[in-house]
C-alpha cells in the first residue's frame, strides 16, 4: 500500500498547466468576432477574448513557474533531458507570443487594422501552445517523466 500524500509536488504542473491550454487555445476563435459589423457581437467577443487572454496568461505564468518546479524532481530519471529543455523553450516562446497578441491589443485601440495582426499572431501563439503541448506528453508517456515508479 502507498503511503497516503495528497499529491506529490511534481504533478502540481501537470494539474494546473491545462487552464492556459483551454483559455488561450480559444483566444483566436474568440477574437473572430471583431471581423463582424454587429456593435454587440463585436463587444462580447472583446470582452471574452481579454478575459481569456489575461486568465490564460496569469496560469501560463502559474505552470511556468510550477514546470520548473517539476523539472527540479524529476531531471534525475529523464533518460533525454534536452527533452525537457526543448519543452521549456517552447514554452517560452508561446509566451512571448502572447504577451505580443496582449501588447498588440493594448495598440489597437490607438492604431487601426491591428485586428488582422491580433488574430495572425494568436493563431501563431496556439501553434507554440500546441507544440509545448506535444513536447510535454512526450515527456510523460516517452520518458516516463513525472511517472510513479516502484
Amino acid at each position: 500500500m502507498y503511503p497516503r500524500k495528497m499529491i506529490r509536488e511534481e504533478l502540481f504542473h501537470s494539474f494546473a498547466v491545462h487552464f492556459p491550454i483551454a483559455l488561450l487555445s480559444l483566444t483566436p476563435f474568440l477574437f473572430l468576432g471583431q471581423f463582424i459589423k454587429n456593435e454587440k457581437i463585436k463587444q462580447v467577443s472583446d470582452i471574452l477574448f481579454k478575459s481569456f487572454l489575461y486568465l490564460g496568461l496569469v496560469f501560463f505564468l502559474v505552470a511556468l513557474f510550477l514546470g520548473d518546479l517539476s523539472l527540479e524532481i524529476v531531471k534525475k530519471d529523464l533518460p533525454r533531458l534536452q527533452e525537457a529543455f526543448n519543452h521549456e523553450d517552447y514554452s517560452y516562446y508561446t509566451l512571448y507570443i502572447f504577451l505580443l497578441v496582449l501588447l498588440l491589443d493594448i495598440f489597437s485601440a490607438r492604431v487601426k487594422n491591428l485586428k488582422y495582426l491580433i488574430f495572425v499572431a494568436s493563431i501563431i501563439g496556439v501553434y507554440f501552445l500546441l507544440r509545448t503541448g506535444h513536447s510535454g506528453a512526450d515527456l510523460v508517456y516517452n520518458q516516463g517523466a513525472a511517472v510513479l515508479r516502484n
